[in-house]
């Protein structure tokens, strides 16, 4: 698991993260007594993975960002439960 802070000073627990040069996505359980997959976007910057703060990104880097997310869903399903209608769930 990876933790990562997010712009509070929290500390946030990834299940799973999916990086690529710039760009990824970090899988994190809703809850304590919630298996509901919920994910954050992460951004690079010299070396050292952020959680996305809501600041702008370039659009050079949708199309990894998009590789990433499809990358995390492929994971998913073979990785976690489908909860019908409400996503995924961790095992």
């Amino acid at each position: 698991m990876d933790n990562f802070y997010d712009r509070f000073g929290n500390e946030i627990e990834f299940v799973k993260t999916f990086k690529g040069d710039c760009m990824g996505v970090g899988l994190v359980q809703r809850g304590a007594n919630d298996k509901h997959v919920c994910f954050l976007p992460i951004v690079e910057d010299d070396e050292s993975w952020y959680i996305s703060s809501g600041s702008s990104i370039s659009s050079f880097w949708l199309p990894e960002m998009i590789e990433q997310f499809k990358i995390a869903e492929e994971w998913m399903k073979v990785n976690c439960e489908k909860d019908g209608a409400y996503g995924y769930k961790f095992k």
